[in-house]
């Protein structure tokens, strides 16, 4: 075991192999726990945990190359959704036809159906946009618009939607999400919607705009690491 020191002054705890991480990892900002779980080539992965400075869980569930899982998340039920925020503290407001479950300390937002009859309340559309200074801008893992293509069309069967920008997605300031005043630019944020079964949200997740640090390792480790 041994820890892996990026350039920044995060560390990277866990089982290494090669020089690399290998198996589940803790990640560590500031000296506080950020994430535990799968890592690939330095981008979170797989299945794994969040903390909030305060060392509550906000988030236990997929991860995708970097960024959360979208087509995971919209593949949940509200309930399930609920659950997979842990000890975050939710707000949850109606909108109508449909009601929105904002986890603030992530900054992500779900808009879910309210359930009719046999068919559960669903999430259907989220927005990933994280303050500027917090430690989950790590999560929006581009630094371009042919990052974010490339990102988007990995292991797809089709192509996906791809905006990129500064402007308001879907009118996004109007979900109460910590957007600036009117005119000015908004978070960067990633965006992902259901556009029919579940397979076809899989290949059509897609970011909508999106900035992040790219992520590379300082050629120190400490005793143990890379073996």
């Amino acid at each position: 075991s041994g820890t892996l020191y990026l350039e920044d002054g995060d560390q990277i705890r866990g089982e290494f192999a090669a020089g690399q991480p290998d198996g589940s990892i803790q990640w560590y900002q500031d000296g506080k726990l950020w994430y535990e779980g799968g890592l690939t080539e330095l981008a979170v992965d797989g299945y794994g945990t969040l903390y909030a400075e305060s060392g509550d869980v906000i988030y236990a569930g997929e991860f995708s190359r970097g960024t959360l899982d979208g087509a995971w998340l919209l593949g949940l039920t509200a309930g399930e959704l609920r659950e997979a925020f842990g000890e975050a503290g939710l707000t949850e407001t109606d909108r109508g036809d449909s009601f929105l479950i904002v986890n603030q300390e992530l900054g992500l937002t779900a808009l879910c159906s309210y359930q009719h009859g046999e068919s559960e309340s669903q999430v259907y559309r989220l927005w990933l946009a994280p303050e500027e200074d917090s430690p989950h801008r790590e999560l929006i893992p581009w630094e371009s618009l042919s990052e974010a293509d490339l990102w988007a069309a990995r292991d797809q069967e089709e192509t996906p939607q791809v905006t990129w920008g500064r402007s308001r997605c879907l009118g996004f300031s109007s979900f109460g999400a910590g957007t600036k005043a009117r005119g000015r630019p908004t978070r960067r944020t990633a965006r992902w919607e259901a556009t029919g079964s579940r397979a076809s949200t899989a290949m059509r997740t897609a970011p909508w705009s999106c900035s992040a640090r790219r992520r590379t390792a300082r050629p120190r480790r400490s005793a143990g690491a890379g073996t």
